[in-house]
């Protein structure tokens, strides 16, 4: 932004008040070409005092770039511009980094607010319009960018305005949560469907409604709440320190502070105020605080409770009324304004981390801003100041600055006309303003200096934004050491006293006007004089600082030094003569090497010494001499018997020694016995330089005796030898005795009942002690038949086993013999393969014995022929239903059957039959024996009563000659079957197709719990009648209605006329009043016993 910069500042001290706030930087958002009305609507500071800055422009052509030189223009010119959105970044120093521009249509856009999310994100919301190129329409939606710190757009939630038929929805304020949610207030009209899904979400009323919505950080609706105030003033939200929602909502002549849950959306508490307007508030840990305007010149009330008469104000003014986080009443603080001329007005608020309050505002004339018994009173300029009023975190004042009508004016023409503080962030104590302001302006508080910026252009008059950094004053002196004393070989000046930077100046004496330059040379006994000036801030009290320069002593006198390497010399090993010595890297080094710096060979020191002051230095070569290792391999091994020492240690090299660690340590004197697992280390000494050691690690064997069973079998014929014998170890060696003796060869035959003796040798060394192995010739195996029997578990004829699984069975050490099976003994005998069982491990047995014959050979050629014989028997079984039936108040016998050893029943009973009263879960278990193999059989079943039905009702649908239907209601706990004739039996309790007639319905218990019956009738009409006389349907009258006493039957004509009424018993005969009715076809009702209606129409025939 290229832009002219007033600036103005007077040398000279000058008074401020104690509210002095330093001028840092101030910062510009305007067109650049037809340029109308820019606006900065929100803003948002980091921890970093990054500036995030939202805002609509109004200009053809717009500067993103705020700075004095910087330039960044957006084209808007060819877009219909009526109002676009964008948003910059400053850092601290208000340099731009980047910005964006919002829309592809930008007419009637507008900035709404901006947020830092805990996620370290920005999250911008504005109203745009989309211009859709297919269909040619505009679109309006409010929407929430998602931004990282780096200016990219992660993501875009995006909420049409317009639902058709002045459906609309409109949003006044935006805040996140501190999970990042995001809540919304505004108004709407009439019908908004938010969701089809979720009716929930949707918002309904006639006229003008407001809401509030809460989304997630993915941007999906999470809940709406409707308020039905028919209002569309801008409602303020606020999410609360607690993640709750404060809302303030106007009304037609007051407004309502809501606490809503952020959850459940439940309205938790909610305040009413009446005759007077919030025009900011703020939510933090310390309360609610709301800046209001009371217009009314009655006396009124302004307290939440308008029962009681807590903060009674009257007159034109302004107010901040403090409230605690419940809603409860704490202070109201009242600011007046004497005179009709006179204007006051507060825009914005900030209460910082520690609590204290910085408000914002404007006004004209002159205004006590402190609201205690105290006064603190400034006066505007010709139109009107901004000011910027501060008090700490229990509502006293602090201070109050003003700025706006350029100080000093520096033309008549310099008019700052409008002058609005919109958003204001504190980080630090460092004050961020961003709002507009029209014509010049002066932006810097100091009455002796001016920052102005212009908005006028040859056309008009226009708002352009601003961004401000005003910085604390520290009105304290420096603090600074009163006496100061330097070296004068330093040649010491101003640049070397303490403080020394920017915002200090140094001086001769308490009243000088001039500062001392930082070249000004020092002078011994001097006293000199330093305060402290930031930026505008006003200069503080000067503090005295007297100098001393001392003489420079002598350097210290050191000689060149060698070291031994094995000695690992550090800097605390140098000698030099002389006090409080420093030891340099180089002649010139700044920073003083450590006592624990080691030496390097072949490399120059430097020693000073300090007296006061340092003295020159003097350099020392350093040599380290370097002894070769001794030569030893590692690791290095020996057994047990040897008894080695350490002097039997492999090295080579001159004058030895063995320590026991690699450094320091402890020296290995005389020559004692090594150990298994331990590291030795040795060195050599060569010209009075101990080398540096050597590791050797030392491994002592003990081997551990071979492993082996005893005895061991062998068959004779075999003629086993020594190398038959299982034993396992390495390298075995066979004796015939346990000590002594000389090694046998591995061919050695062995001979009954002999013992021998193993060894076994790793690592090179033999065991000491050796394992003994008895040795037996044999000639049999020691095996045996086996029979037992098996269950036939599906009672199927058949079982398949495996085979081996009998192998224990037949011989005990089954671990060196192998198995064959065969079908006779003959085949086991001859080794018959045809004979041979190929599948032993699924061979199946029939009902009945089953013989095999098993061919067992041991590992020494030893083998014998056994028999293995198996009887199948059937397995047993319950013939038990799974449900036994009982009568109501019966007992009754249930019988397992006979023919099993065994009976066991749920109840604890062990015979073959039990008796039962109760219904229930029965088991019962059988079992036969054979041998030591019982077969078992387990039966459940349940008990359940049955007993004779009740027939509850029997409905029919008759009026019909042959397709009539009956239906039988019956009930009860048995199982029932049906019938209309006593014969013939169905489970189904409906009979379709029945001829009219009468009729006897039974219900009969299946279990034999009884039967109940029912008589009924299925009535019926002629079709006509002939009455002729002749005998043959010479009347009319319903079937069987005999049956059905309270029947009662009328005939009409077919004009509707009522010929002829009857009861149950009764006929017609053709007649009316005596007289014979032509042929014809004639209607009847009947209404049955039961009050159901028949019709139908029958034919008089003659």
């Amino acid at each position: 932004m290229k832009q002219v910069y007033f600036l103005f500042s007077c040398l000279l001290a000058f008074p401020f008040s104690s509210g002095a706030q330093n001028f840092a930087w101030v910062r510009e958002v305007r067109g650049n070409q037809y340029e109308y009305d820019d606006f900065i609507i929100g803003q948002a500071v980091d921890d970093d005092q990054n500036s995030y800055i939202l805002g609509d422009t109004e200009s053809y052509t717009f500067d993103m770039d705020p700075t004095p030189d910087g330039v960044d223009i957006i084209d808007n010119f060819n877009i219909q511009n009526l109002g676009a959105t964008y948003l910059l970044k400053l850092d601290a120093d208000g340099n731009y980094l980047w910005g964006h521009m919002f829309g592809d249509y930008r007419r009637g856009d507008h900035a709404i607010d901006i947020k830092i999310g805990t996620d370290g994100n920005i999250y911008a919301m504005l109203t745009i319009q989309h211009h859709h190129p297919t269909q040619n329409v505009i679109n309006g939606f409010f929407e929430i960018y998602k931004i990282s710190p780096d200016g990219t757009i992660l993501s875009t939630v995006s909420i049409p305005r317009n639902y058709g038929n002045n459906n609309n929805i409109s949003a006044d304020s935006f805040d996140l949560d501190s999970q990042n949610n995001m809540f919304i207030s505004g108004y709407f009209t009439n019908n908004i469907t938010l969701s089809a899904s979720n009716p929930d979400l949707n918002l309904s009323i006639t006229g003008i409604g407001n809401y509030v919505m809460k989304l997630d950080p993915a941007g999906n609706f999470i809940w709406t709440k409707q308020i039905d105030v028919h209002h569309n003033d801008y409602s303020m939200l606020q999410v609360r320190p607690d993640d709750n929602i404060n809302l303030i909502l106007p009304k037609s002549s007051n407004y309502i502070l809501y606490n809503i849950d952020g959850a459940t959306k439940a309205t938790l508490w909610e305040k009413e105020f009446d005759h007077h307007e919030p025009l900011a508030y703020k939510v933090s840990d310390n309360g609610i605080v709301i800046l209001g305007d009371k217009t009314y010149y009655t006396t009124t009330d302004i307290d939440v409770d308008l029962s009681a008469n807590n903060a009674i104000v009257s007159g034109r003014c302004q107010f901040m009324l403090f409230m605690d986080l419940d809603g409860n009443f704490v202070e109201v603080k009242r600011f007046g304004i004497v005179n009709n001329t006179d204007g006051f007005s507060f825009s914005a608020i900030n209460v910082d981390a520690a609590g204290r309050y910085t408000f914002g505002g404007w006004y004209h004339g002159t205004m006590d801003f402190d609201a205690s018994a105290n006064t603190n009173v400034l006066n505007s300029g010709y139109f009107g100041d901004a000011f910027l009023l501060k008090y700490d975190e229990n509502r006293n004042f602090q201070s109050v600055i003003k700025f706006g009508q350029e100080l000093p004016l520096q033309t008549p023409y310099n008019i700052c006309d409008k002058f609005r503080i919109r958003k204001i962030a504190v980080v630090d104590d460092e004050n961020y303003l961003v709002g507009e302001y029209n014509r010049v302006c002066d932006f810097d508080p100091s009455p002796t200096s001016y920052t102005s910026l212009d908005s006028l252009n040859p056309a008009t008059y226009n708002y352009n934004g601003f961004i401000q950094k005003l910085g604390p004053c520290n009105p304290a002196m420096p603090a600074a050491s009163p006496t100061q004393q330097f070296c004068n070989s330093q040649n010491a000046t101003i640049s070397n006293l303490t403080p020394y930077s920017q915002t200090t100046h140094w001086y001769d004496a308490p009243t000088a006007i001039t500062p001392l330059t930082g070249t000004t040379l020092l002078v011994d006994g001097h006293v000199y004089y330093v305060s402290r000036q930031i930026g505008s801030c006003p200069e503080s009290p000067r503090m005295a600082v007297t100098v001393s320069i001392l003489p420079t002593p002598a350097p210290p006198v050191a000689v060149d030094q060698t070291f031994c390497e094995s000695e690992s010399a550090k800097i605390s090993d140098l000698v030099a003569t002389g006090q409080n010595l420093k030891w340099y890297q180089t002649a010139t080094s700044t920073a003083a090497l450590s006592a624990t710096t080691p030496l390097q060979n072949n490399t120059i020191y430097f020693v000073s010494q300090f007296i006061g002051c340092e003295s020159p230095r003097t350099s020392v070569q350093v040599t380290i001499n370097s002894t070769p290792e001794p030569v030893a391999a590692s690791p290095q091994s020996f057994c047990m018997q040897d008894a080695a020492t350490i002097s039997n240690l492999g090295v080579a090299g001159q004058n030895i020694r063995w320590y026991d660690s690699v450094t320091g340590g402890n020296i290995i004197s005389g020559n004692p016995l090594i150990q298994d697992g331990v590291t030795y280390y040795a060195s050599q000494e060569i010209n009075n330089c101990e080398s540096l050691r050597v590791a050797v690690t030392v491994h002592v064997y003990a081997t551990s005796v071979p492993v082996a069973t005893s005895p061991q079998s062998f068959c004779s014929v075999q003629n086993p030898v020594l190398s038959d014998l299982a034993v396992t170890g390495s390298g075995i060696q066979w004796y015939l005795s346990a000590s002594g003796g000389t090694a046998l060869p591995a061919s050695t035959s062995l001979t009954n009942g002999s013992i021998y003796y193993a060894s076994q040798t790793l690592n090179n060394c033999e065991s000491i002690g050796r394992i003994p192995i008895a040795v037996a010739l044999i000639t049999t195996l020691n095996a045996n038949d086996y029979h037992n029997f098996i269950c036939d578990d599906l009672n199927d004829g058949t079982e398949v086993i495996d085979l081996s699984d009998y192998n224990q069975q037949l011989l005990s050490d089954i671990s060196n013999a192998t198995f064959t099976y065969y079908h006779s003994q003959a085949g086991a005998e001859l080794l018959s393969t045809s004979d041979q069982i190929n599948t032993p491990s699924q061979y199946p047995l029939s009902l009945g014995v089953n013989d095999i014959y098993v061919r067992i050979t041991s590992a020494n050629g030893c083998s014998q022929v056994v028999q293995l014989s198996l009887t199948v028997v059937a397995m047993p079984v319950i013939q038990l239903p799974d449900i036994v039936p009982i009568c109501e108040n019966t007992e009754i016998t249930i019988d397992a059957g006979p023919g099993f050893n065994s009976y066991m029943w749920s109840g604890g009973e062990t015979t073959r039959t039990i008796r039962v009263s109760d219904t229930g879960p029965f088991t019962v278990s059988v079992a036969t024996v054979h041998g030591s193999v019982v077969c078992s059989d387990t039966k459940s079943f349940s008990v359940v009563k049955s007993d004779v039905a009740v027939i509850n009702d029997v409905t029919v649908q008759d009026w019909s000659d042959d397709e009539n239907t009956i239906t039988v209601l019956a009930a009860g706990s048995g199982d029932y079957e049906y019938s209309i004739d006593g014969t013939g039996f169905q489970d189904q309790n409906v009979f379709d197709g029945v001829p009219s007639g009468i009729y006897t319905v039974y219900v009969r218990d299946k279990n034999g719990c009884g039967v109940v019956s029912q008589d009924i009738v299925l009535l019926m009409y002629p079709r006509f009648f002939t009455p002729n006389g002749d005998g043959y349907n010479d009347y009319w009258q319903v079937k069987f209605s005999v049956l059905e006493p309270l029947l009662n039957v009328r005939i009409f004509d077919r004009y509707g006329k009522l010929i002829h009424q009857m009861p149950y018993n009764g006929h017609w005969d053709g007649k009316y009043n005596g007289a014979e009715l032509p042929a014809d076809d004639y209607w009847f009702v009947v209404t049955r016993s039961n009050g159901k209606v028949e019709r139908g129409h029958f034919s008089l025939k003659r």
